[in-house]
């Protein structure tokens, strides 16, 4: 429904830099990262971060360090580096950023996650949905998440997301 919706936002302001980033990010939490390379390439605005996005889905991790930068995005840079098994560096970008880069929107949870910190992974993964990002489709799908799928408090977690979700398309 969101990339229809996005379709039909970009019919209406084709030059919409906001609708064509969101059309990536999309397609990056639909997990189908070569349309999601595919919208980078054709699009010249493009953000950094939306690129590096994008990279990290089809797993072309150091490209995307590249595109990042160290100071850009601080949490990106700590789950690309997790990623990359580099736990010290991410650990040292988490703690440099702003408050705000621990913020679920900004990929701690997912830098926690790769690195085997399952408690703080979930803590703010629970952030995150408190702070409005309540995406079960996303995190069900995301394989960065993967090292979490078995521990109780996300499975407990996800089932309370599960049911929002399913208590908001009722409403709809």
């Amino acid at each position: 429904r969101a990339i229809e919706a996005n379709t039909q936002a970009l019919r209406l302001d084709p030059g919409s830099g906001a609708a064509k980033a969101r059309r990536i990010l999309s397609f990056v939490y639909l997990r189908d990262c070569t349309t999601a390379l595919q919208l980078v390439e054709q699009i010249t605005t493009v953000s950094r971060q939306n690129r590096a996005e994008a990279l990290r889905c089809a797993g072309r991790i150091d490209e995307a360090v590249q595109e990042i930068g160290p100071d850009y995005y601080p949490a990106l840079m700590a789950a690309l580096l997790a990623r990359k098994g580099q736990f010290d560096a991410a650990r040292k970008q988490i703690d440099q950023g702003s408050p705000k880069a621990r913020n679920s929107d900004e990929l701690s949870h997912v830098a926690y996650a790769l690195m085997g910190d399952t408690r703080q992974a979930v803590t703010w993964l629970k952030k995150a949905s408190l702070e409005g990002l309540p995406c079960y489709p996303l995190l069900e799908r995301d394989p960065d998440l993967d090292s979490l799928r078995k521990d109780p408090e996300f499975i407990a977690f996800m089932e309370r997301l599960n049911a929002q979700q399913e208590r908001f398309r009722a409403t709809l």
